[in-house]
């Protein structure tokens, strides 16, 4: 009992002397640091590692947690640490650091594929510094990730420290880049249900013809998991759930650098549904659900199907406000009689309402540029496919590099809709210069703001949502000038105004035409309450001056010499679900246009135009491919009977109507074989694109077309077609794609048109 007593007495002495000397520690007064070399940290960039400061009380533990700290920053090969108390026990603490060795140089030995001067920018380890550990090791993995990503899988980065004069060293990165493999062919051992060429353009590991020319068809290993995955993905669609890739071969050719790949399948039996049903869900009867699921009992296993009946359960709750849905899809497979039960397990969670809408990260932008477009509001229900639409709506703006749409909690049974965005770029300065086959060599220089405010000076006219731009182009064929302004909601409606004012000058090769105008167009979004409609009614006032006429041109040229003027009123609807404007993968867009040019607005002659336009847009393999169809129709003609001005009439050929053909060539001609355009027109295009390397796509092209003597004159005998195969290039200085097209007429609709191969180009860039 007694030596009980004694070492639990001991126990808190012991305590109170570890407390007395917490409680006795001094205050830290002074830091030193003493550098052991000719080189010299920054006394910043030495305390940016420790957390000993001036003026907080002493501690032994973090003070041997800077000096490691300060070690592992792989910058000195020695650190130490010494206090000293002064009379009341105050400390001063003094650093020793060893830096390691200056680097005199850095080398690169045995690169032959890439430059110095390409792989230093991998290099963070610079010369006249200290050796830093850290630092040569990322290097080495910077320049190790270089070569793999240029596919040079089985390069070595070896690096080495060499002594040098008056103790410094020199730092060397041996490299041997062995060779860059390409891919030869792809072999699919065991397939029957696809065709080996079906296989070979669905995975990532494939054979390219541009190989030589680019860093096209690489053997890439990594990509050979993908391939596996996206080998499954396809049979699942077909129902085989059995379906294995049992292994995948390498091998190389002849020639070393390239390689052939062989996917050895083991396919199995497709599986035919058994039952489908829906379990979890209180709210909506099975009933409804039922009737829309695209899996049915007794047909084949279809993944595709599978995924659209979760993406439709997950719609359905999701309008309902249930926020928190979940579904799980339970498959159970017989494997001896090849029947597949699906169950779709479904967790409701509860149903959500909008208490607020919360908008932040818009400096510029006024809040109701960005409300207005926002369709879900406080006391709907939580409707998640609402707000993805709401989310893309405020993107299409496109003065937004970014937005982001997440639900919070707010309460039993709330959310609040945290909705994020991210400001672009808004006013473009562009100077460029181009080429095209219509227009020929041309420079452009146009100034736009595209979140213009013409009612607020004191935001710099910024932060309104509408658009103001002038531009002025010079060409070797015509100049152009104008100015236009957008404003999208008109006294806040879904109303957009645009007016614009313009002087377009064209230089033919046997005449002069310029056309000096104003027009104002007026639209209606969401027309009949759908978001996809917009119907717009336009006035258009414009003089056209044809002058410079050859003497050579027949008579029908000739009447057409002389002033006009134009002032017409159109009407005009449009229906447009694509995904994008610019780069559409899916999706259609209609539309109608007619236009009344009436001589009691002020026109010199009465005439009209309808104009009917349709596309789709279809989409495969995550939208790598992409298969576009277009066609439209349109006839002009006068009212009292006369002529159509040559300014008005149709003309088709070249590279933005039917390719194969010269530009404005598919047209009536005199006896001179001069095109002078017809009062009707029918135009029909199929385009298929796919990925060629990177920003590359290949398009092969159908071009369909004819032009009509007279409005009723749709004769379909003298269509003209032409097909081709296109490159449409990505360059980041460029405004716009480069399109480079190929064509041949395999088609004449009429006599004069020549028989020979076009070469289509449309390129131009701004900065």
């Amino acid at each position: 009992m007694k030596c009980s007593l004694v070492k639990s007495w001991g126990r808190v002495a012991f305590i109170l002397v570890l407390t007395s000397i917490n409680v006795l520690a001094g205050d830290i007064v002074k830091i030193n640091f003493k550098q052991n070399s000719d080189y010299k940290f920054q006394r910043q960039q030495l305390e940016f590692n420790i957390q000993s400061r001036v003026g907080q009380k002493f501690s032994q533990k973090v003070l041997d947690s800077d000096v490691k700290r300060l070690f592992s920053t792989g910058m000195f090969s020695d650190v130490t640490a010494d206090t000293e108390k002064d009379e009341i026990g105050d400390v001063t603490i003094t650093f020793t650091v060893a830096p390691k060795a200056i680097v005199s140089k850095v080398e690169i030995v045995g690169n032959k594929k890439f430059s110095g001067d390409e792989l230093r920018k991998e290099i963070t380890l610079f010369a006249q510094n200290p050796l830093n550990d850290k630092l040569l090791r990322e290097s080495t993995a910077n320049i190790r990730k270089f070569y793999k990503g240029k596919g040079y899988q089985d390069a070595t980065v070896v690096p080495r420290i060499l002594k040098d004069a008056n103790g410094k060293v020199i730092v060397r990165f041996d490299i041997k880049e062995h060779l860059k493999q390409k891919v030869n062919d792809v072999i699919f051992e065991g397939a029957t249900v696809f065709s080996q060429w079906r296989l070979k353009h669905s995975v990532e590991t494939q054979y390219s013809i541009f190989s030589w020319l680019f860093d096209t068809g690489l053997f890439v290993r990594d990509d050979l998991a993908r391939d596996k995955q996206t080998l499954r993905e396809m049979y699942l669609e077909k129902g085989y759930l059995d379906f294995e890739v049992k292994d995948i071969k390498v091998v190389e050719t002849e020639d070393p650098e390239y390689v052939n790949v062989t996917f050895v399948l083991d396919e199995g039996k497709p599986y035919k549904i058994g039952k489908v049903t829906i379990s979890g869900n209180k709210s909506v009867p099975n009933a409804v659900l039922d009737a829309r699921l695209r899996l049915k009992s007794g047909e084949t296993y279809n993944s595709v199907l599978e995924r659209k009946d979760v993406a439709f359960l997950d719609r359905k709750y999701g309008s309902l406000g249930y926020a928190d849905f979940r579904c799980k899809v339970v498959r159970t497979p017989d494997y001896s009689t090849h029947i597949v039960d699906v169950n779709y397990k479904i967790t409701e969670g509860s149903v959500y309402h909008v208490r607020k809408i919360n908008i932040t990260g818009n400096k510029i932008t006024k809040d109701y540029v960005i409300r207005r477009e926002i369709k879900l509001q406080p006391g709907d229900v939580m409707n998640q496919t609402r707000l993805q639409k709401d989310k893309q709506r405020i993107m299409n703006l496109r003065i937004f590099k970014k937005v982001d749409a997440v639900t919070v909690n707010a309460g039993k049974n709330k959310k609040d809709v945290d909705i994020t965005v991210k400001e672009d770029k808004t006013m473009h300065l562009k100077l460029g210069a181009g080429f095209s086959d219509s227009d020929s060599a041309m420079a452009m220089v146009e100034l736009s703001e595209t979140n213009f405010d013409i009612s607020d000076p004191s935001n710099y006219f910024r932060g309104g949502g509408q658009t103001m731009r002038a531009r002025a182009m010079l060409g070797h064929r015509g100049n152009s000038f104008s100015i236009d302004f957008t404003e999208p909601y008109l006294f806040d409606k879904p109303i957009g105004l645009n007016v614009k004012a313009y002087r377009h000058e064209s230089y033919y090769d046997d005449w002069d035409e310029t056309r000096t105008g104003v027009s104002s167009t007026i639209s209606k979004r969401e027309f009949l309450n759908d978001e996809f409609n917009t119907v717009s009614l336009g006035l258009r006032f414009e003089q056209v001056e044809i002058s410079d006429m050859d003497d050579d041109m027949s008579q029908i040229f000739q009447d057409e010499e002389g002033s006009d003027q134009i002032s017409a009123i159109s009407l005009s609807f449009n229906r447009d679900t694509r995904d994008s404007h610019v780069e559409p993968t899916k999706g259609y867009e209609l539309n109608l246009f007619t236009e009344y040019n009436a001589e009691a607005l002020g026109a010199s002659e009465e005439f009209y135009k309808v104009e009917l336009k349709a596309s789709k847009y279809y989409s495969f393999l995550d939208d790598s491919v992409v298969l576009h169809t277009g066609a439209k129709a349109g006839i002009v003609d006068t009212t009292g009977g006369g002529t159509v001005p040559m300014y008005e009439r149709y003309f088709l050929g070249g590279g933005d109507t039917v390719r194969g053909f010269e530009y404005r060539d598919i047209s009536p001609v005199d006896r001179n074989d001069d095109a002078y355009g017809g009062d009707s027109m029918f135009l029909a295009n199929i385009e298929l694109m796919h990925p060629l390397y990177e920003s590359i796509k290949g398009a092969v092209f159908v071009d369909a077309g004819t032009v009509g003597e007279e409005a009723s004159d749709f004769d379909f005998d003298d269509l003209s077609v032409g097909a081709g195969y296109g490159l449409r290039i990505k360059v980041p200085q460029f405004g716009a794609p480069l399109k480079l097209d190929l064509a041949y007429p395999i088609v004449r609709g009429r006599d004069h048109l020549e028989r020979k191969l076009r070469f289509h180009f449309n390129m131009g860039f701004d900065w």
